[in-house]
């Protein structure tokens, strides 16, 4: 299917605030994640575009860290409110739009917090709020490390990256407790990996992958108002699997 087709599809399922920004049924808490993640799509089925992903980013970067929306009169506008899933969305896009800027800014994020990402205070609360209590916050996770690594260093770190791919494998055993999560979020891993700098471990990962139901979830959290372009994602896989000529 033409990338044109393809986003008349995605036109009907965004959703943007008075900001220009990605705000699902008024909450901009995911605004972040909702960016980078269909940057990642938009990079999966198309050219990567790094000066205008860049561009984009920028609304959301915040010093050395990023924001979720930076709406200031929101909770989600304090930057230490940011988790691992944001900051991994933006590495996606980042990756997919082979954004050297970007990963270099994340990588520097992380060890300056030293591997830590900013979330010291829970969602949903803001200054004032009983609940704004600091918190042990998210470590970096194999994942993010192995798509820092692809995105500044390409191939030259491969036999490392082999070690790095094996969190597919344990992945796809624990999928099975939060398949609704694991698919919306995680299947892009197995994706961006078989594009850029493939190895064994990820080709045996993904081969498994693909005979598992992930598609049934991913589809039902794209119907559900899940991520945008989420679709763009199937399509990526059913054409790379199935052909060009492929419906869903």
């Amino acid at each position: 299917m033409h990338y044109y087709q393809m986003l008349e599809i995605l036109e009907r399922n965004k959703s943007f605030d008075k900001f220009g920004l990605f705000n699902k049924s008024g909450d901009g808490g995911d605004s972040l994640y909702f960016f980078g993640n269909s940057e990642a799509m938009r990079g999966l089925c198309e050219e990567p575009k790094p000066a205008s992903f860049e561009f984009m980013l920028q609304r959301y970067v915040f010093g050395i860290d990023y924001v979720r929306h930076p709406d200031p009169s929101m909770w989600y506008s304090n930057p230490l409110n940011v988790s691992c899933d944001q900051l991994n969305a933006v590495i996606n896009g980042a990756l997919a739009n082979q954004s050297k800027k970007t990963m270099l800014h994340i990588a520097k994020g992380f060890i300056k917090r030293y591997g830590f990402a900013p979330n010291i205070y829970p969602n949903w609360c803001k200054k004032g709020d009983k609940d704004y209590q600091k918190k042990i916050p998210d470590l970096i996770r194999p994942a993010m490390i192995r798509k820092i690594l692809t995105g500044l260093y390409g191939w030259w770190m491969w036999p490392l990256y082999n070690l790095l791919d094996a969190h597919l494998l344990v992945d796809l055993l624990l999928r099975k407790f939060n398949k609704w999560d694991y698919d919306a979020q995680g299947c892009i891993d197995y994706f961006l990996y078989d594009k850029y700098c493939p190895t064994p471990v990820s080709k045996l990962a993904l081969y498994f992958y693909l005979k598992t139901d992930f598609l049934v979830y991913v589809e039902k959290y794209f119907a559900d108002g899940g991520a945008p372009r989420i679709d763009l994602l199937i399509k990526y896989y059913k054409e790379r699997n199935y052909g060009s000529n492929t419906k869903i």
